[in-house]
């Protein structure tokens, strides 16, 4: 409720104008809302590691705070949508490249897939075993067309096929 909804300070009516209530003088709504704020304050400042306290403790809020948070950990939805972007294009345009040993190509493709992920943009098993037989060179055509006619791709797990691609 205080991060999503934020702080609200208790205000009363004075000579027509608007003022800030004294601490003794919430009433036992107002006194709860102010507590809740004040411990979600504290939980995201316990939790945090001094590098991202730094970063926070000028908020006057905790959800000023997670907001904070958000963007440095997550970043706006520009800064969200140019990543997946970059991120599609890696998938698509992944290949083994030379020299590379399968077991850090697999690591690579994980990474992608994950960080994809993480964003919302999910593939299926047999879109992403797929990508990887695609991302192979020309010499390892024999063994891409052996695993293709003895594995249903859509169910053989991204791990069997590396696996399979590692020994042979």
């Amino acid at each position: 409720m205080a991060i999503e909804d934020g702080v609200v300070i208790p205000t009363k009516m004075v000579d027509d104008i608007i003022i800030e209530k004294k601490v003794t003088e919430y009433n036992t709504i107002e006194e709860e809302r102010m507590n809740i704020a004040a411990k979600a304050e504290m939980v995201l400042t316990s939790a945090l590691a001094e590098k991202e306290y730094k970063r926070v403790n000028n908020c006057k809020s905790a959800q000023e705070m997670w907001d904070k948070l958000v963007v440095t950990y997550e970043g706006t939805t520009y800064i969200k949508d140019s990543r997946m972007d970059t991120l599609i294009q890696e998938y698509e345009n992944f290949k083994l490249q030379e020299g590379e040993i399968i077991i850090n190509m697999e690591t690579r493709f994980t990474h992608i897939v994950d960080e994809l992920s993480q964003l919302g943009k999910s593939y299926t098993q047999n879109e992403k075993n797929r990508r990887v037989l695609k991302s192979l060179p020309p010499s390892w055509k024999v063994k891409v067309t052996t695993i293709k006619e003895m594995h249903n791709l859509n169910d053989y797990k991204i791990d069997n096929l590396f696996g399979n691609l590692r020994a042979y």
